[in-house]
């Protein structure tokens, strides 16, 4: 019939018919291929079967629960024969290449139409890991196959009332009915405790990595998380509820932790919209990221907590002598007892019947450690939130101002109140120092015993500062500073002395002097190398919050 076919071709002989020729003699080729190859006759590489059937491409889990599964793919559309049919094999075990074709201890073995981009298998088993193998089928054009590409996933189990869940990874294999997704290892190296190992998240610029908890049936509004990270700096942990089970797309983010190099204990409590909603999962994850140093997990806990410990925890407007304190408020709850410590002070404990409290009689310049819990409704009684701290503010400068540091010691942390010093204190470089000894006289009366204040920076590119109290409110129209210096060398650095626009921030200084000069070093003997300098302030800008110092120093 192909030869009758043929001949006809040759005696019409227009466009049309030749085309069909040349289609029919491709064909006849691709059977003559696919019989040789039956027979085990060896062919050229241009007339190998395999070469002219569209290749399975992104074979993918759309979805997965603990008893089916939704998969997709595609094809390549390069090669000659187009429409496959597709082979589907899965199995409980892994098969290898070799063995794929003639496997028969199989969970599915069956062909899927052309056309077709999804399967749905069901009948799954919970709990279970599934080998999925897939070519296309190009036979029905004489195009043989293509290759087999291969998919693994695990089922779910079935959602669990029984808390608190767990895992500590006491192994490198996750407890039954946890699952991960993407490049999830484990460590025994870097880990919480002594012994065990940690979960490691190497998430890359187009892949994060996801550890997914057992499926809970309880009510969500009441859960809460704790675990345990590390990471080196500008790596982000994240928490979030799987809404859809088996599919990522469906994870919404609750809470991102920045990581630190140090083994952290984080807290997540679940919100209330959540409330009444069960079999969801929790979701740990590091999402895709170009920072690709690993994350690493460990001691988790999902844990039901009918009171919640009050999260959100800030502070605000803070002066000299109080600070405004607010917290997420939650309709569980109908007070809140509230913790404050000062530095190297007492506890104090105070009550609030609202999402916020206005902190007062504060002293100034003190550092203050605040953390609550809250009552509920139902008679129970919060964990505390975790603590913030916060420092009260220095009172304005108050002039005229006389500074000679004669009342501070050697390495004391004694300096004048209200200054600030960026850096180290003490002997350690860089630092900001009271000095005596060798260097008796640097301070601007030269008085023998008279200290003075010093800056050592260790390396040269190091700038200190000295920031006087803040000025931004008082007016200081008609005053100047008058100060004395002196330098260690003439290859030293250069002292500037100016003002900032922010306190918490150098890099907001301004210099309201050149480099001051030098012509010599500072000497005990003969008194030299001590300079005197006068800076009018009449030209200060509104924006100045502080006078200060600045050396930009060497070695």
């Amino acid at each position: 019939m192909l030869y009758n076919t043929i001949e006809s071709i040759k005696k019409v002989n227009n466009i049309f018919n030749i085309t069909f020729m040349k289609e029919s003699f491709t064909r006849f080729t691709r059977w003559l291929a696919c019989a040789l190859l039956t027979l085990g006759v060896a062919m050229s590489s241009s007339l190998r079967a395999n070469e002219l059937c569209e290749d399975v491409t992104g074979l993918s889990l759309v979805s997965v629960s603990s008893s089916d599964a939704i998969i997709m793919w595609g094809i390549t559309d390069t090669k000659q024969v187009k429409d496959p049919s597709f082979v589907l094999k899965v199995s409980t075990t892994s098969l290898a290449a070799n063995a794929i074709e003639s496997a028969t201890d199989l969970f599915l073995d069956t062909t899927i139409p052309s056309g077709e981009i999804l399967y749905v298998l069901e009948g799954l088993d919970v709990n279970t890991t599934y080998y999925v193998y897939m070519r296309s089928d190009c036979s029905h054009d004489y195009g043989g196959t293509g290759d087999w590409v291969s998919l693994v996933f695990k089922t779910y189990c079935e959602p669990t009332s029984q808390l608190p869940i767990q895992e500590s990874f006491a192994s490198n294999q996750l407890t039954d009915c946890w699952n991960k997704d993407g490049n999830v290892g484990f460590s025994n190296s870097i880990r919480s405790g002594s012994t065990g190992y940690s979960a490691s998240f190497s998430a890359t610029s187009t892949n994060g990595a996801y550890l997914i908890s057992p499926p809970i049936d309880s009510d969500f509004g009441n859960l809460s998380i704790t675990l345990k990270a590390y990471g080196a700096s500008g790596r982000t942990l994240s928490v979030g509820v799987m809404t859809a089970l088996g599919d990522l797309s469906s994870v919404e983010r609750i809470a991102s932790f920045n990581l630190s190099q140090s083994w952290t204990e984080y807290y997540v409590a679940l919100p209330e919209s959540y409330a009444g909603t069960t079999g969801l999962t929790i979701v740990i994850y590091a999402a895709p990221s170009d920072i690709t140093t690993p994350i690493y997990v460990d001691d988790i806990m999902i844990f039901q907590e009918p009171c919640k410990r009050p999260s959100g925890l800030a502070v605000s407007d803070i002066t000299t002598d109080a600070a405004l304190l607010s917290w997420d408020e939650s309709s569980k709850a109908h007070a809140w007892t509230i913790s404050v410590t000062p530095e190297g002070g007492s506890e104090q404990l105070l009550s609030a019947n609202a999402a916020s409290y206005s902190l007062s009689n504060l002293t100034y310049n003190t550092s203050y450690t605040v953390k609550l819990k809250a009552q509920c409704d139902n008679g129970s009684e919060s964990d505390w939130s975790d603590p913030v701290t916060f420092v009260t503010e220095c009172p304005q400068l108050v002039v005229p101002l006389e500074e000679n540091f004669n009342s501070y010691p050697l390495n004391s942390a004694n300096y004048p109140e209200c200054w600030k010093f960026p850096g180290s204190k003490g002997v350690g470089t860089p630092s900001v120092m009271i000095n005596i000894g060798m260097d008796k006289g640097y301070s601007a009366t030269g008085a023998t015993g008279d200290n003075a204040l010093m800056f050592k920076p260790a390396a040269a590119g190091i700038n200190l500062f000295a920031i006087l109290p803040p000025s931004n409110n008082v007016d200081l129209t008609g005053y100047q500073v008058r100060f004395t210096y002196s330098y260690q060398d003439l290859s030293a650095g250069n002292l500037y002395f100016g003002y900032v626009t922010d306190i918490n921030d150098t890099t907001t200084f301004h210099a309201l002097t050149p480099a001051l000069p030098r012509t010599a070093i500072y000497s005990a003997a003969n008194n030299a190398g001590k300079y005197e300098y006068e800076v009018s302030l009449a030209e200060l800008p509104q924006d100045a919050k502080a006078l200060a110092f600045k050396y930009a120093g060497v070695s």
